[in-house]
């Protein structure tokens, strides 16, 4: 997984999970820490370079398809 150059905020993320689960996830929002990184995105400058490689995945799609992979092979818990 290379990434994208499209950063996604947290917010977005538990958004499209909830969405594609269709359930309410239950999370408690904390303060950032200041050593931590506001925004995160990958450069792929190198990789589109080097290896003619170009992201074909949305953020969205490729979330509905991890959904729909987890579901499916996900261990039943008893």
């Amino acid at each position: 997984n290379i990434g994208n150059s499209s950063p996604v905020s947290l917010s977005s993320l538990i958004h499209h999970v909830e969405h594609l689960t269709r359930k309410k996830l239950i999370y408690i929002p904390t303060a950032s820490l200041t050593h931590e990184a506001q925004i995160t995105f990958a450069d792929i400058t190198k990789a589109n370079r080097i290896l003619y490689w170009k992201p074909k995945t949305q953020f969205a799609e490729g979330m509905a398809q991890f959904v729909k992979w987890y579901k499916n092979n996900r261990i039943s818990r008893k």
